[in-house]
């Protein structure tokens, strides 16, 4: 990220105040003999040097190249955002198929439905109440 500054891990420690873990402290350095301090929370010191150097190479980055470094976080989350919308599309366009398919099988069903009826109606069949086919003739003969 900073190849330009060549800032290295020179050490970690930690800073007390009153006794207490006040804060980490991360020392970059550079060949002219430079160094720059970092300061993280006191738990961080927990951490590895490498996690710790790229820790403090982003803070100085942030620091010295805010623009950018927003405009490239910006950049992530519109990445991200786009991904999300892609997702979303092909979710909204599933749900369009599911929804056409499912109304094209009730219309199927209540097509076949109306051509059973037509059917039963032309055989003088019907379905009684108790869902069992009947002969329409022979129910109004025995019902008078």
């Amino acid at each position: 990220m900073i190849n330009n500054l060549k800032l290295e891990f020179g050490e970690k420690s930690l800073d007390y105040l009153n006794g207490q873990p006040y804060r980490t402290r991360v020392v970059l350095k550079n060949d002219d003999g430079a160094y720059y301090p970092i300061f993280f929370e006191p738990d961080a010191i927990e951490k590895t040097d490498a996690e710790l150097y790229q820790m403090a190479l982003d803070v100085v980055y942030q620091k010295n190249s805010y623009q950018r470094a927003e405009s490239e976080k910006f950049d992530e989350y519109d990445g991200i955002i786009k991904e999300i919308k892609k997702v979303s599309d092909k979710v909204d366009e599933t749900i369009k198929i599911v929804s056409t398919t499912t109304l094209e099988i009730g219309n199927m069903v209540y097509d076949q439905q109306d051509i059973l009826n037509q059917l039963l109606e032309r055989m003088n069949l019907k379905v009684n109440e108790d869902g069992i086919l009947v002969d329409k003739i022979v129910e109004v003969e025995g019902g008078e």
